[in-house]
């Protein structure tokens, strides 16, 4: 054993080949150097290019053992290259730039315990994550990376304690279309990426996730609005957000956003709508002012949904049947119990009479704007 240890030594000599650890560590401490030179000279680029390549190349050799790579990784960590990857960034060309968030998003892949130790320890990493997803220059970069790490479920719960949530759902209204989109693509992974993981956090902060998330709804930007309300849809009735969606379903205040959804001149969006409003429709535990919102009402979102299904394209059967069955829930419902008056409510006279007046009743039309829906409780 000993003579074949010593001859393997000769020929690497002989070849000038140096030891895997070393050529490792060499080239990590010669990314270092070229990220640190970044900005001070005009021809770090082709260098720091020519360095992340080498690293990446190291990562991803099959010749490369586990045990190897987990010491390359040390060396990335312990010389804080993730935090000089996202600080050379703004500075470096494009090719440079995509090379940069590849070994970024290698290491975030590799999501081990160091890694997750790192980001933990150095929580400017993530503020400049999110901050670089509002920079045009670099947006693109910045969102890949961000969506590399929703791969892990630890990483998912560290973006929701850094405030990637709201931080993404503010940038989705950005008017630049590039950083608005690659921001609405980051969020959607966010939370579906790690669904249980989104939907805890989603149950603990509820009223300040969807107080944010609504705000969507309400943009002018047709694209946008539709966007919000699918994915919206998607996570509601998703099995894994049951919890966000019972607690969801009970709150009156959400239907009513969706029900002016269906009135909307879109035949798309009143499509997507509807998948919203059927979640409160065939909602068999309904809350008592949402049971009463769809009684007071059923009679003209029976007219609407009908007016719909006739709209419809032929072919999609699917939503043809599910907006009879909805019909046709919405026919049956019950009489809701008579609410017992409360002491507030018997010295609240102005709210009561404010509340009358938003019970009269409104003739359906064709114009659907003018369409209003009763809002009694």
């Amino acid at each position: 054993m000993a003579c074949k240890v010593y001859s393997r030594s000769i020929f690497a000599r002989l070849l000038n080949v140096e030891p895997p650890v070393r050529k490792m560590s060499s080239a990590c401490r010669d990314l270092v150097q070229s990220l640190d030179a970044t900005g001070e000279q005009s021809r770090a680029e082709p260098q720091v290019r020519f360095c992340l390549q080498a690293v990446m190349a190291l990562l991803d050799a099959p010749a490369t053992t586990a045990a190897e790579k987990n010491e390359v990784l040390v060396d990335l960590l312990d010389a804080d290259v993730p935090v000089k990857i996202l600080q050379a960034m703004p500075q470096l060309e494009f090719e440079a730039g995509k090379d940069s968030m590849r070994l970024f998003s290698q290491i975030l892949k590799i999501g081990s315990q160091p890694v997750l130790d790192y980001i933990c320890s150095h929580r400017q990493l993530l503020q400049m994550l999110i901050s670089g997803c509002s920079n045009f220059g670099v947006a693109l970069q910045s969102n890949m990376m961000i969506r590399a790490g929703t791969k892990h479920s630890e990483l998912v719960e560290i973006f929701f304690q850094a405030g990637f949530a709201p931080g993404l759902i503010n940038l989705v209204k950005d008017p630049n279309f590039e950083i608005s989109s690659d921001a609405f693509h980051s969020l959607r992974e966010l939370l579906m990426a790690c669904k249980s993981v989104s939907a805890s956090y989603i149950i603990v902060n509820f009223e300040q996730f969807f107080s944010a998330y609504h705000s969507l709804l309400q943009m002018d930007d047709y694209f946008k609005r539709r966007q919000a309300l699918c994915l919206l849809a998607d996570i509601l009735l998703d099995n894994e957000f049951a919890d966000v969606a019972a607690r969801y379903m009970c709150e009156d205040e959400f239907l009513k956003i969706h029900m002016n959804f269906l009135r909307d001149s879109s035949k798309a969006l009143q499509s997507d709508a509807f998948r919203m409003f059927s979640i409160f429709v065939f909602n068999p535990q309904a809350s008592a002012r949402v049971h009463r919102i769809l009684f007071k009402n059923r009679d003209r979102l029976t007219i609407l949904l009908k007016t719909m299904r006739n709209d419809c394209v032929k072919s999609d059967d699917h939503l043809v049947q599910s907006l009879k069955e909805a019909a046709q829930c919405l026919e049956s419902l019950p009489v809701p119990p008579l609410r017992s008056r409360t002491v507030s409510e018997a010295s609240n006279s102005s709210g009561r009479m404010l509340e009358q007046t938003e019970m009269q009743d409104f003739d359906y039309a064709p114009v659907i704007a003018l369409n209003q829906w009763h809002t009694i409780f």
